[in-house]
């Protein structure tokens, strides 16, 4: 291996390796796939949240004001598009109710219409919640 391969080799490793530790995936089409930079920012309505595992929009924070219904779920009297529970949905949604979030407790839900978020599980605490993340690159537009 040549001086120039070699020094290839470690740049695209250093590159990669950063890539992989400042960074995070997302395949699922829950959210535009795509490129996903973690930030520090305080949990929003609206921000994209990484969970511990998979990637959702945060629509509802603590204080805020929920109603789940088959035609989708209402934060503050406003309905969320796209957040109804699709006729063909294999989950069970959470029960159809009206609440306020807890201290600690948040809303989130994914773009795709069979997207497993809270409309099935119900509310997160903030443990749950990794940090928010900004598009780096994406397939399709992100709300």
């Amino acid at each position: 291996m040549t001086k120039t391969a070699l020094y290839l080799f470690l740049a695209a490793t250093s590159l990669a390796l950063y890539v992989l530790t400042h960074y995070t995936l997302n395949l699922s089409p829950s959210e535009a796939i795509g490129l996903y930079r973690p930030t520090h920012d305080a949990f929003k309505r609206g921000a994209l949240v990484l969970l511990r595992d998979p990637l959702k929009r945060l629509v509802a924070t603590p204080g805020d004001f929920i109603r789940t219904s088959p035609e989708g779920t209402y934060v503050n009297g406003q309905l969320i598009r796209n957040s109804g529970i699709p006729a063909d949905s294999p989950y069970r949604p959470y029960p159809f109710t009206t609440f306020r979030l807890a201290p600690d407790q948040y809303w989130t839900l994914g773009d795709h219409p069979l997207s497993y978020d809270s409309r099935y599980y119900g509310a997160v605490p903030g443990s749950l919640i990794a940090s928010t993340v900004k598009p780096v690159w994406t397939q399709g537009a992100t709300p």
